[in-house]
């Protein structure tokens, strides 16, 4: 499987402060992708994506 390339920030934005993220795009493997990347950046944060 080969994953599109997605702009990555070069500092997660804040993500450590953040209560929770909502990836919300309409490609299910990018929500995906957003939510493992956002989990290993900051466990405590709730993480939402469509089902």
């Amino acid at each position: 499987m080969v994953l599109p390339a997605y702009p990555r920030p070069s500092r997660p934005a804040n993500l450590d402060k953040a209560e929770c993220l909502l990836a919300l795009t309409s490609n299910d493997t990018a929500n995906l992708e957003i939510a493992l990347n956002a989990k290993g950046i900051a466990p405590r944060c709730r993480v939402i994506v469509p089902l």
